[in-house]
């Protein structure tokens, strides 16, 4: 019991502080590229852990998710492609099977996700920029199931440049 409820303390700690987290995020600008380094460094090292223990259904899960993103109906909706998007790299740290990162990316699940919106949303103003994240998490997922740690870094550190990139580059346009 005593166990459970410290447990249950430091999940509604965490809750309260990235509920404090997403507040600064929406005031303050720099919370995007924050958040963007926080997933590239975390994201990097799931999918490295994730090519060397993912099991064949993790696998399968992946390239699933893949397939789904790639088969969109109608017109891009980065609502929805935001919601595939943080599934993915969820299923990448579940691939992990790292314990302790799966409880922290599941600790910032929610700020991913409207990370994820904010930066689809930005990234469509270049049509091409879908099919870009679509073909990067191919990648990741291709080097994960060739149980490849480097390549699934290497994707992952890919994927992550360029969305860290493509936002530097709207933020800009913005400015100007």
């Amino acid at each position: 019991v005593h166990a459970c409820r410290h447990r249950l303390f430091g999940i509604a700690r965490i809750t309260t502080d990235l509920d404090r987290v997403e507040l600064a995020h929406q005031h303050h600008r720099g919370g995007r590229v924050g958040l963007t380094e926080l997933r590239h460094g975390i994201e990097c090292i799931a999918a490295q852990f994730a090519a060397l223990r993912a099991t064949d259904t993790d696998i399968k899960k992946l390239n699933g998710l893949v397939t789904r993103m790639r088969k969109r109906k109608g017109e891009f909706d980065a609502f929805e492609d935001a919601e595939r998007d943080v599934e993915f790299h969820m299923a990448v740290a579940e691939a992990s099977h790292n314990i302790a990162l799966v409880h922290v990316t599941r600790g910032i699940f929610n700020l991913m996700r409207m990370n994820m919106l904010r930066s689809r949303e930005a990234l469509y103003h270049q049509q091409d920029n879908v099919g870009l994240l679509d073909a990067q998490h191919a990648e990741i997922a291709k080097a994960i199931a060739a149980r490849d740690p480097a390549a699934a870094r290497k994707a992952a550190n890919l994927h992550l440049s360029f969305v860290q990139a493509s936002l530097r580059e709207v933020a800009m346009t913005d400015v100007e």
